[in-house]
Order: C-alpha cells, then structure tokens, then sequence
C-alpha cells in the first residue's frame, strides 16, 4: 500500500488557469503499471477528509 495526500486545488486561487472543480489530485510515489484511463481505488480516513 503506498502512502500520499489528497489536494484540493481551490478553483479561486488559479483564475488564469481553469480547472473543474471537482478535481482532486494525488500526490504519492510512483504507481508501477498505471496508465491513463486506469481504475484505482482510494481508501481515506474518514476523520481527515469528507467526500460530497
């Protein structure tokens, strides 16, 4: 199991640069095999972070 953080790039913080706002990105190490389009699977804390 790898270790990382989950980081919410706040839409009002880049007005020149769109980006949805759902997106969130993942930052960990290196993911041996994972391709564009791959599925994974994100298991969170509950205590950390609540997903809508």
């Amino acid at each position: 199991m790898l270790t990382g953080l989950i980081y919410y790039p706040h839409p009002e913080t880049k007005p020149e640069h769109f980006q949805s706002p759902d997106v969130l990105e993942i930052l960990t190490g290196y993911i041996d095999n994972l391709h564009y389009g791959d599925e994974l699977t994100l298991e969170v804390n509950s205590q950390q972070i609540k997903i809508y």
